[in-house]
This record gives structure tokens, sequence and C-alpha cells, in this order.
């Protein structure tokens, strides 16, 4: 079983993770940098995903929560509807998605970041 903090502002976006994701992973929410840095503080996870984009209020703090949990060790997948690769990357994501082709495939896309981490 798999722990996953999922990070995006976007209750539709959860869902659609959580409609392609199969029953062997636990998975926690935070809709915004703030909640997944407490989460972050307080939970182990085996994985983080977060959006680029996470709210007009702080619509970088997506990278924030990835330079957090690369820096903690963790393996992060970032996702964005628009091309955020180079950014994602630098700041420690392991890899990047496009938001249409990550939901079209949650499985193998988690798949690879874990299978990348053993």
């Amino acid at each position: 079983m798999s722990r996953i903090l999922f990070v995006d502002d976007m209750r539709e976006c959860y869902q659609l993770f959580m409609a392609g994701l199969p029953k062997e992973h636990y998975v926690y929410w935070a809709q915004s940098r703030e909640e997944a840095e407490k989460q972050l503080e307080d939970q182990v996870y085996d994985l983080v995903i977060s959006d680029y984009h996470l709210t007009d209020a702080d619509p970088e703090g997506g990278l924030e929560v990835i330079s957090k949990a690369s820096s903690s060790g963790l393996p992060v997948l970032s996702i964005s509807k628009e091309n955020h690769r180079e950014e994602a990357l630098s700041h420690g994501a392991k890899k990047f998605n496009f938001k249409r082709d990550f939901f079209s495939n949650v499985e193998a896309r988690i798949a690879e970041v874990l299978e990348n981490e053993r």
C-alpha cells in the first residue's frame, strides 16, 4: 500500500484522480500549499503528486510543495495543464505530466515514479 499526497485546488481533479486509482493506495488530499506543507510535516508519504498552479492567490505554490517534498527525499510527480516541465524538474520533481495525459492513465504514471524509487 502506497501513501500518496495529492495536491490540487480543484475538486474535479481530485475526483478524476480517485476514479483512476486502484484501492491499493491511501490518498490524502491537500487543496493549497499550506495544507500540503502541514500534511508533509504530520504524515509520512511514499509519493507526492502536485499541481503546478494551485490558486490564483498562490499561482506557483505547487513549486514550493515540490521543493519541500523533494528536499525531504520524497519522489514528486508534477502535473499541470500547461507546460511547466522545466520549472517542475528543476525544483525536484522526478516526472512531469500534462493533466490530460496523467488522468488518462493514473496507475501507470504512479507506478513509473514509484518503480524508479525502488
